[in-house]
């Protein structure tokens, strides 16, 4: 049997209703389906165009054969949005070139127009290549880097967690800070090579910044790192050519600030300058200070040196005995600008003032041009500082020998930008901290000490370790890598002696050293089992010859230097939040060891 009519005459009507409504919403369906699919092959396009950037630039390809291949993807019909050019590639890829060129002779400096351009002044006798200069919008490079580190810069911006060894507890930045956001440059300078060959040889002179707001080893990364200006030539910089632009630029925003989008709004931003460094000849030319090989080259007092006697007598001395007696006055500001008078009359120079340094307008130089950590202190800890690793990634920009400057500041734009857009730097970084899982834990270690950390693990918490528990052999928090005994591809290194915030038998909180065996996690919370070390009852000053000329000299080395007695230990689980730091054990003798922390990692292993 079959129905032709409907049993309510209503039920035509809400039938009619409903069929109404799915079309409706069919439609509705169908036009966010298509929304969708085009959000999806918008973003399969950027990724496109963004892997395309990348295999040019890891291809190492200059513009020429860019072109070339561009060119050969276009003869494909399958993809009809690829670019017929470098330029058009840019373009779409929203790549801003925000730089100015300048050309010189490099014999007289007379600006020229083009790099090809013979200069009409001298006639350039000796046939040089002309010099670039290269002057970057300071504001967008700050505009590139905030914007993805912003999070990160709003968490340091926090008295707690603030790395006491940096910068931003020092004097000059505490003085500088106002209630507003501030963004302060530390400026560094540098030569590099470029061209080896003795007809045609070049080097560059980049102009370097890095933001003190940005935390410690972040701070120093490629991509956080901010290309003021840049020289090319066959001659070295004039001071003046390479900086007063430069100053200018940091002058007019010293004045009015900088806002820069944050989110969907606007934020403004103080900008000042905390410091500027370089190697010695850098500093020499910078400050325009007789450099090193001169007298009075002291960028902090006014010691005059010594010329080395005879035969020789062509080293200028600085010594310690002729420093120490007389306590030569402190070389200040005020006083540089007072030579300089001198030297824009008729002295050449005066107490190693060679003249007016633009960056005299932008920080005192006695105060604020430091001197550089890493040739000091730390060239046997790393191979590389940040800045001359810069220097290596710029070298790599340029291809063939002419506007090399260009080249260099061309592909900076496209690298940096196109990292920036994909990198963004979050608090994590620093307070992450986990157990590393990897195949490299040596069984042997916990074989080794089972019945120990048994006997441990139940005094701990009151019960076995569960037959199935995992043991780990390294330990992040934050950028730091904590290794252990077990860890099979630790090598020569050390970064399982650790400092440790313990408590004695008394309850008292106390420091103490120790030797990591291995991780596990109990309850999702990390803990390590240690080795741990008792101190001796002597100190560590009471092994060295007394000195007579700092009456400091037992606290100094007490507080840095502990003396423990490696024979002796106890085996002891603690909280992975317990670790201080890692430390230093030198081995004395059989029985004792000294031990000190590494307040400041500047590089894992």
């Amino acid at each position: 049997m079959s129905f032709l009519g409907n049993i309510d005459p209503e039920m035509n009507d809400l039938s009619s209703e409903n069929d109404t409504l799915s079309s409706d919403s069919q439609s509705d369906y169908s036009s966010d389906e298509n929304e969708a699919s085009h959000d999806q092959i918008e973003i399969e396009r950027q990724n496109f165009l963004q892997q395309l950037i990348e295999f040019i630039r890891d291809a190492n390809l200059n513009k020429t054969t860019t072109s070339s291949l561009l060119s050969l993807l276009n003869s494909s019909k399958f993809y009809d949005e690829i670019p017929a050019s470098i330029n058009q590639l840019v373009k779409k890829l929203d790549i801003k070139f925000y730089y100015d060129i300048f050309v010189y002779c490099s014999t007289c400096f007379t600006l020229l127009s083009k790099i090809q351009d013979r200069c009409i002044n001298c006639g350039n006798p000796k046939k040089k290549a002309n010099s670039e200069l290269i002057i970057f919008s300071i504001a967008d490079e700050l505009r590139r880097v905030v914007q993805p580190n912003i999070e990160l810069i709003k968490w340091y911006s926090f008295r707690e967690n603030q790395m006491i060894s940096d910068i931003v507890f020092g004097d000059i930045y505490k003085e500088q800070c106002s209630n507003n956001s501030t963004l302060t440059l530390m400026i560094t300078t540098d030569g590099k090579p470029m061209i080896r060959s003795k007809a045609t040889r070049t080097s560059v002179w980049p102009v370097m910044s890095t933001l003190v707001e940005i935390p410690p080893f972040i701070r120093e990364r490629l991509d956080n790192m901010m290309l003021l200006g840049l020289w090319h030539s066959p001659v070295t910089p004039p001071t003046d050519l390479l900086l007063s632009k430069i100053v200018y630029l940091i002058k007019s925003l010293t004045m009015t600030g900088i806002d820069i989008l944050v989110g969907k709004k606007f934020e403004h931003f103080d900008v000042r300058v905390q410091l500027m460094t370089g190697d010695l000849p850098a500093r020499a030319k910078c400050n325009k200070l007789n450099s090193y090989n001169g007298f009075y080259a002291c960028s902090r007092c006014l010691i005059e040196g010594r010329r080395c006697a005879s035969p020789c007598k062509q080293h200028t001395l600085y010594r310690w005995l002729d420093y120490l007696p007389c306590r030569h006055l402190s070389r200040t500001q005020e006083h540089i600008n007072q030579c300089v008078l001198l030297v824009s009359g008729d002295s050449r120079t005066s107490y190693g003032v060679l003249g007016s340094s633009p960056i005299s307008s932008i920080l005192s130089i006695p105060l604020q041009s430091t001197l550089d950590y890493f040739h000091l202190a730390l060239e046997v800890h790393l191979s590389l500082f940040s800045t001359e690793s810069c220097l290596h990634h710029i070298e790599k920009l340029s291809h063939g020998s002419i506007s090399l400057g260009q080249q260099i500041s061309y592909w900076w734009c496209i690298h940096r930008q196109m990292n920036s857009r994909k990198m963004i730097n979050r608090p994590t970084l620093f307070t992450k901290a986990e157990l590393i899982l990897d195949s490299f834990f040596v069984y042997g270690v916990l074989e080794n000490y089972r019945q120990e950390f048994h006997l441990v693990y139940n005094q701990t918490f009151g019960e076995l370790p569960s037959p199935s528990m995992k043991f780990y052999s390294r330990y992040v928090h934050g950028l730091i890598v904590y290794h252990s005994t077990s860890y099979s591809r630790r090598n020569n290194c050390n970064s399982f002696s650790v400092l440790i915030d313990a408590r004695n038998s008394r309850g008292e909180r106390v420091n103490c050293f120790g030797q990591i065996l291995f991780y596990f996690y109990v309850d999702n919370r990390p803990f390590y089992f240690v080795k741990q070390f008792f101190e001796s009852k002597n100190q560590f000053s009471s092994l060295i010859r007394p000195s007579q000329e700092n009456p400091k000299w037992e606290f100094y080395l007490n507080e840095y230097y502990s003396l423990i007695c490696h024979a002796k230990s106890r085996l002891i689980i603690y909280p992975c939040s317990s670790i201080i730091s890692k430390c230093i054990i030198f081995r004395l003798d059989d029985k004792y060891s000294a031990c000190t922390p590494v307040e400041l990692e500047l590089e894992h292993d």
